[in-house]
């Protein structure tokens, strides 16, 4: 519960890029309608965008704006018709108004300490360690043969020294008879791709090297290792296809940081006990 609260504030810190624009709007704003004398401004329209923008995503782009403007127009009319009925002074405006302003300052709060202090710079530089972080990845293509006993790898080993044909022998002798029918050759492999003994064992031979009989939990291996190569890796996106990306998870990242912080400096206490019960449980902070 605690860990979806925080992802919802960070949702709001995303939202507050449109109240940035806002706030810049403010300096130089510009009218766009007027009702009963009063301005609507391009300001309004992004504050109202910051509120209401994420359900407008089934409107096309060209009239989301009407539709911001129209729905500021109702606000100031129902707003109009409210004072003039004298719900002004009705008993719940007070905490009304104190709860709105604290969604204010949040949103405000968060503009600035949390959406407005990730950069691009750090975006990149995330970026560049993930570029970083890969590494390539060694592959083999070997050929084996599985016995069940020492003594039959070791026979194994010995006609191989004599020139016994590896692929022959596999055939013959090999209890991995999906292997075994294709000569032991099991293609190339990367080292998780095989129980560890296995995998250690074949990486450390030289080309066309035949190991000593290797011990797994599947039974007795003879290994021979045909190339060793680097297995290609994937590229990571171009930084621009992925900036946005990259920036929204580290405002979700910095929104929990941030919040966590407001809540180990603060004093929270419960009263309700289905809320002590909540907070016990680790479903709300302490």
């Amino acid at each position: 519960m605690l860990h979806s609260f925080l992802k919802h504030t960070a949702v709001l810190a995303v939202a507050g890029a449109a109240l940035a624009l806002a706030a810049t709007a403010l300096a130089d704003s510009k009218v766009l309608a007027k009702v009963d004398g009063k301005d609507i401004t391009d300001a309004d329209v992004a504050l109202a965008s910051s509120e209401i923008g994420p359900n407008l995503g089934s409107i096309p782009p060209e009239q989301r704006n009407a539709v911001l403007v129209n729905y500021i127009i109702d606000n100031r009319l129902m707003s109009a018709a409210a004072e003039k009925a004298g719900l002004g002074s009705d008993a719940s405006m007070a905490a009304r108004l104190e709860y709105y302003k604290a969604r204010a300052l949040r949103d405000l709060f968060f503009d600035k300490s949390v959406a407005g202090a990730v950069k691009e710079a750090d975006a990149k530089a995330t970026y560049d360690k993930k570029v970083a972080e890969i590494k390539p990845v060694e592959e083999v293509h070997a050929l084996h043969i599985l016995v069940e006993k020492k003594e039959e790898a070791d026979d194994l080993v010995a006609k191989l020294k004599a020139g016994g044909d590896f692929a022959a022998l596999a055939k013959e002798k090999s209890k991995d008879t999906g292997s075994g029918a294709q000569g032991g050759d099991l293609g190339y492999f990367t080292p998780d791709q095989m129980v560890k003994p296995f995998a250690d064992a074949a990486f450390a031979l030289k080309k066309d090297e035949v190991s000593a009989p290797v011990k797994s939990e599947f039974g007795w291996h003879v290994i021979k290792m045909l190339d060793k190569r680097t297995k290609a890796t994937k590229p990571l996106p171009a930084f621009e296809a992925v900036k946005d990306q990259i920036l929204n998870g580290l405002v979700q990242q910095k929104a929990q940081e941030v919040i966590s912080g407001l809540h180990k400096g603060a004093k929270i206490e419960y009263v309700d006990a289905d809320l002590k019960k909540a907070a016990e449980a680790g479903q709300l902070p302490q």
